[in-house]
């Protein structure tokens, strides 16, 4: 069983048409309904400790990390002790920095201002011999929204891509935690209807929503590290 740990909601135009977070990652990981279940940990809904899964996805959320409410805070709490149980942890967006604070990393807004859209992203040569992202090709295309971003890695962090926005668009922590601030699970519609419930936003920070549409690709390559993933947590995902 994956636990996939919900902090917020997709906006409501992509629900409608694919669902929600959880929808998005059960399709593209590949995972039947007996596969994985998910808990809501903004309404403090967590799950039995006692009880050790096969791998958890914290995934993406329109809050913010440094707004330091407490169910992020027991979040990082339990992210340190799943990485301390060597329990396979993926963390996407949101999740990606609250992973990256839980160890003592710094996350606050990117200098370099809002990332949206299709980018390329660049693997670092410390990626190539990782077992999830070493699959990966040097450079691919991935789908993006964030304000924020990991300004400093936690200590015995290993960063792992990067894009012209952000220098740290993916890392490791332990054995077996990875964070990516790119979105494997949006395919080019969902991007599409990102760039669009952010219209506004973008507008008024002077970037060209138009040009950001007409620049949304797929992107095959980014979502086999979903794939990978299950694998790596030993669940049968082939069907």
């Amino acid at each position: 069983m994956i636990l996939f740990l919900k902090a917020g909601s997709a906006f409501q135009t992509v629900i409608q048409r694919q669902g929600d977070f959880e929808d998005l990652f059960a399709k593209a990981m590949n995972l039947n309904n007996n596969q994985h279940q998910t808990f809501d940990i903004t309404q403090g809904h967590w799950p039995d400790p006692r009880r050790s899964p096969r791998g958890v996805v914290i995934m993406g959320s329109h809050h913010m990390v440094t707004e330091n409410l407490p169910w992020m805070e027991e979040a990082a709490l339990r992210l340190r002790q799943l990485v301390a149980e060597a329990i396979p942890v993926l963390g996407i967006c949101f999740g990606h920095q609250l992973l990256a604070r839980a160890f003592g990393g710094i996350v606050n807004n990117n200098p370099k201002g809002l990332e949206i859209g299709t980018v390329d992203i660049q693997m670092t040569p410390a990626a190539a011999p990782d077992p999830l992202f070493g699959i990966l090709p040097a450079q691919f295309k991935a789908n993006v929204t964030h304000l924020q971003s990991v300004l400093k890695l936690p200590k015995n962090a290993t960063r792992l891509a990067a894009s012209g926005a952000d220098d740290c668009q993916a890392f490791r922590v332990g054995a077996s935690a990875w964070g990516a601030q790119f979105h494997p699970e949006f395919d080019d519609e969902v991007m599409s209807l990102y760039i669009e419930g952010r219209k506004p936003e973008l507008e008024e920070a002077g970037l060209d929503t138009e040009a950001l549409q007409s620049g949304v690709a797929q992107v095959p390559s980014s979502a086999q590290i979903l794939v990978q993933f299950a694998k790596i947590c030993g669940v049968d995902n082939s069907s």
